[in-house]
């Protein structure tokens, strides 16, 4: 089981991202340390920049250098993926992890690790309110019976038209596949609901593919805009995983 952190400099939200300091820790340093705790030298990061290469190589020998040209982090873990296999490690799963998420639980990593044996992929989820399900960046999923993703949207789903609806849930960063299927996706081609909600996990829905949900106990916060950033620190300062790490930093 390998898990892959797909990063790259450029962001027209939030440029330099990956750099970004939260409670005095870039974010990129905050998703890899939360996702060592459950990966450990299982591990990688996937740039397309020198500079974040230059930077990570200090702390990990599993940075892998990707085209520039891919359109999906997951078509960038893809091209990783390929370059990891040819030094004969053995891989039954891949773990996607967004290098935006820094308030990741090694808990939840470790969920998602045992639930891919069972699902051929795994998305974590989390419930939320209706004000933060409205903001695009946030995708909602909706459930079936088995609590498998059926849809993925950018609008707010279920419609709330009948002020019924106390909860929503979204799609965190966190995705598991096993082998075949992680290989099958990136070869498929993109349907008009991946492109048209911009999800490219709609590809997966579109095919067939079941995928599975788990619930993470913790309220996610991606990091996509300078608010965002300004939420984040605000919510590290209570952090309890920061303090497994903090000390590298100081």
């Amino acid at each position: 089981d390998i898990a892959i952190i797909p990063i790259r400099m450029k962001s027209t939200r939030l440029p330099n991202k990956p750099m970004k300091e939260i409670f005095g820790i870039p974010l990129i340093n905050h998703v890899f340390e939360r996702s060592k705790l459950s990966f450990g030298k299982s591990l990688f990061i996937a740039v397309c920049d020198k500079e974040i290469y230059n930077y990570l190589i200090k702390y990990t020998d599993n940075v892998i250098i990707t085209s520039k040209k891919h359109k999906n982090a997951i078509s960038r873990c893809y091209e990783a993926y390929l370059k990891i296999k040819k030094k004969n490690i053995k891989i039954r799963s891949v773990t996607v992890i967004q290098g935006d998420e820094p308030f990741i639980n090694p808990k939840d990593l470790t969920l998602l690790k045992q639930a891919i044996n069972k699902n051929k992929v795994v998305n974590l989820i989390y419930k939320s309110n209706e004000l933060f399900a409205r903001d695009k960046n946030n995708v909602k999923v909706i459930l079936n019976k088995n609590e498998q993703i059926i849809y993925f949207s950018r609008e707010i789903l279920p419609s709330n038209w009948k002020k019924k609806s106390k909860y929503y849930y979204i799609q965190s960063g966190l995705i598991g596949f096993d082998e075949q299927t992680f290989i099958k996706f990136n070869k498929i081609k993109s349907p008009n609901i991946e492109l048209s909600e911009s999800i490219d996990m709609n590809r997966l829905i579109f095919n067939d593919i079941k995928i599975q949900s788990i619930k993470s106990s913790n309220h996610l916060l991606g990091v996509d805009t300078p608010k965002d950033l300004r939420i984040a620190n605000k919510i590290m300062k209570k952090d309890n995983i920061l303090s497994k790490y903090i000390s590298k930093y100081k």
